[in-house]
């Protein structure tokens, strides 16, 4: 004889599908970025669009997007540690800031425990970003683990957890976030 299952169900926390993103998405002002140790192994990049004030990835084929002639852009990700607060966040790059970095990541082929800045010329919100990559003293030992980049984005733009081998399926997911609510946010 089973045990009688209890009607109501009761968890400690919610399913990790159901939390929040954690990491804020912290996009370059008008003065850029401020300093910060980069914890991620490297940029994880792609092209999005900007719709109703957030990015939404490309799929790169047969994108509603694309056909409507919204503007397409690359934007890097990397997990980032303020250099004065510690405080975590994902960090944007815009293509034009990812020559240093490419360069930097070339020569010692990881990003972690480098020191980034950037800044825009001009001094304003859609102004040029450069880039300012250097090694760093800091002991990113002290750091936490950070999660995987594309894992952070996936729940960004409310993508599968894991990519699928379905093709089409992915698509239809993507192309879901026409003028309805983005992703319930």
């Amino acid at each position: 004889m089973s045990p009688k299952r209890d009607a109501e169900k009761w968890t400690r926390r919610p399913a990790d599908h159901d939390m929040p993103l954690t990491y804020l998405v912290n996009r370059a002002g008008p003065k850029g970025h401020s300093p910060c140790i980069i914890l991620s192994g490297d940029v994880v990049g792609g092209y999005v669009h900007f719709i109703r004030g957030r990015s939404v990835k490309c799929p790169d084929n047969e994108c509603a997007h694309c056909d409507n002639n919204t503007e397409r852009r690359w934007r890097g990700y990397l997990v980032v540690a303020d250099a004065r607060s510690r405080e975590l966040s994902l960090l944007e790059l815009t293509a034009a800031a990812m020559r240093p970095i490419d360069t930097y990541f070339r020569k010692h082929r990881t990003l972690r425990g480098a020191l980034l800045e950037t800044k825009r010329v001009p001094e304003k919100a859609n102004g040029r970003l450069y880039s300012l990559i250097t090694e760093s003293a800091i002991n990113v030992d002290s750091f936490p683990a950070v999660p995987s980049v594309k894992s952070l984005l996936r729940k960004l733009w409310c993508l599968p957890s894991v990519a699928s081998d379905n093709g089409e399926v992915e698509r239809k997911i993507r192309l879901h976030d026409d003028d309805q609510d983005i992703c319930s946010a």
